[in-house]
């Protein structure tokens, strides 16, 4: 579900986007939000990105997503919220701009040091733009806030093909 550290983005290049980043905003998501998220996380599920999510799931975890506009337009968005009080979780990341990922996955960095985290940890199939972030890989045991939680609980844990990643967040 939700909690599952995704990188949705797609696959094939013909369908990346290419953004100009001086014309993309970043901010905190709104209800009116909601239904532009929805679509993004279906088009993602839809892939075979993510897990399904209900919109009633994704409005309870509104308050965890900064959402990216580009022309009046959700292009992209990310979610991170704290997970003990040194540890925060990367949760969520959709877009299809290369820059935009990296431009989001700083802005969940620095709203989880700007909340005290020490480190930040995700689990994803697609570690690639993470560890050029900065991530690095660590055995799953590492990251017990996730490990003992929510994947004991999602269905898909028998299949994870997931890869646990932790990054250090610079004072």
């Amino acid at each position: 579900m939700f909690e599952d550290a995704q990188i949705a983005a797609e696959r094939n290049d013909e369908q990346q986007v290419s953004l100009d980043l001086r014309d993309v905003s970043l901010r905190a998501a709104h209800a009116r939000d909601l239904s532009a998220v929805a679509q993004l996380v279906a088009a993602a599920v839809a892939a075979g990105q993510i897990l399904p999510m209900t919109e009633a799931g994704l409005a309870a975890r509104l308050r965890d997503l900064t959402v990216a506009t580009h022309a009046g337009q959700l292009v992209g968005l990310v979610s991170a919220q704290l997970a003990s009080a040194t540890r925060g979780e990367l949760g969520l990341l959709i877009t299809a701009d290369a820059g935009l990922r990296a431009l989001l996955i700083e802005a969940a960095v620095d709203q989880l040091a700007s909340l005290g985290a020490a480190e930040v940890y995700c689990f994803t199939s697609q570690p690639a733009p993470l560890i050029a972030a900065g991530f690095g890989a660590v055995p799953r045991a590492e990251v017990p806030e996730k490990a003992l939680g929510a994947c004991l609980r999602c269905s898909a844990a028998p299949r994870c093909r997931k890869v646990a990643l932790l990054r250090a967040i610079s004072a």
